[in-house]
């Protein structure tokens, strides 16, 4: 809600710090952080033990996600590691196979 004076000042300092957040926001999600914003008027007695709440279920779901993401890189590794060793394994058959033949050619 904008003051009643200083309008032309307000709307435009709520309008940099909307822009600030959201550039912040980015920042700390772009380095795999999960942002909650709690409010000052959502920790009045009327609404602190929801607000609790959702902070709480925000920690568990963001910690939960964190652990599918290990989970996820690591099979991504062991895949990326096999498609490596099967690679070499190829070329390593196939580079056998190649000699064979120059031995058996020159004969």
């Amino acid at each position: 809600m904008i003051p009643k004076s200083h309008v032309d000042y307000w709307t435009l300092k709520i309008a940099r710090n909307r822009q600030r957040d959201q550039e912040v926001w980015r920042q700390l999600e772009a380095k795999e952080w999960s942002v909650i914003v709690v409010w000052e008027c959502q920790l009045n007695n009327r609404n602190f033990q929801s607000t609790v709440e959702t902070v709480l279920n925000g920690i568990v779901k963001n910690g939960e996600d964190y652990r599918l993401s290990i989970e996820t890189r690591k099979c991504s590794r062991e895949e990326y590691y096999l498609k490596q060793r099967l690679s070499k394994e190829r070329e390593c058959k196939l580079l056998s196979e190649v000699k064979e033949l120059f031995i058996v050619h020159r004969k």
